[in-house]
């Protein structure tokens, strides 16, 4: 029976009988931080095919239809107790020929920024130590970070020391009888950081070079940020 929920869920997901569009989650004024976890997951569902993200009103655009592979949220605290948080964690994909190839984790957190909180740390896509193919660093501040980085590396499995994005991907290929790219591929890997005072909108996506087009990445990276400074952060 399990196995006949997933293949009716792949054909519907392959045949375009579920409509995309954009992934939204509303909160209540009286929502706690894990109420906002809660409806976060709830929003984003395995397999929904979404077009962009909708935080309470607050969106941005993400250049095309994914399917969302997982979901997850996580809270904590900021500039001390009381004061929580959360993240919301999307792992999409595409999906063609029964190959999931290109794939994108995005991380986000779910309020929206606050005066007087900032980062405390630099995010790597603003330093550019890596030998990327492309950078580009609009701004690297404490309070604000516009930063976005393509390098070009061999695909390496981790096996068992996998991280849960790796491993989340490598499962849902499983489950639905989709190929992956193999150990030593060469992948694009985009890192882009977007931050206004302590929120933040982190994207890594990683897509094979052959077939992909750099320029094409590089509009993408471009695009999602003018989306997310324009909608998301409201400047």
């Amino acid at each position: 029976m399990k196995k006949k929920v997933l293949v009716a869920s792949f054909m519907m997901l392959v045949s375009g009988l579920v409509q995309a569009d954009e992934g939204k989650v509303e909160f209540g004024f009286f929502d706690t931080a894990v109420n906002q976890a809660k409806k976060f997951e709830d929003a984003f569902r395995q397999n929904n095919r979404i077009t962009g993200v909708n935080i309470d009103g607050r969106s941005f655009s993400l250049g095309g239809e994914w399917v969302v592979i997982n979901s997850w949220s996580s809270t904590g605290e900021i500039q001390g107790p009381g004061k929580m948080i959360t993240n919301g964690t999307l792992v999409l994909g595409k999906v063609k020929d029964k190959k999931l190839e290109d794939t994108m984790y995005v991380n986000v957190r779910l309020q929206p920024p606050v005066r007087g909180e900032w980062k405390g740390s630099t995010d790597r896509s603003c330093i550019a130590d890596n030998n990327p193919v492309f950078s580009d660093v609009a701004r690297a501040e404490d309070k604000y970070q516009s930063c976005a980085e393509i390098t070009l590396e061999s695909y390496v499995d981790k096996g068992e020391d996998a991280k849960r994005v790796e491993r989340t991907v490598k499962g849902y290929a499983a489950a639905y009888g989709l190929s992956i790219q193999p150990n030593g591929t060469k992948m694009y890997t985009l890192d882009m950081a977007e931050t206004k005072h302590s929120a933040h909108v982190y994207i890594n996506r990683y897509l094979p070079k052959d077939g992909a087009d750099l320029d094409e990445l590089k509009r993408f990276a471009q695009d999602l940020r003018s989306s997310i400074r324009r909608s998301f952060f409201r400047e």
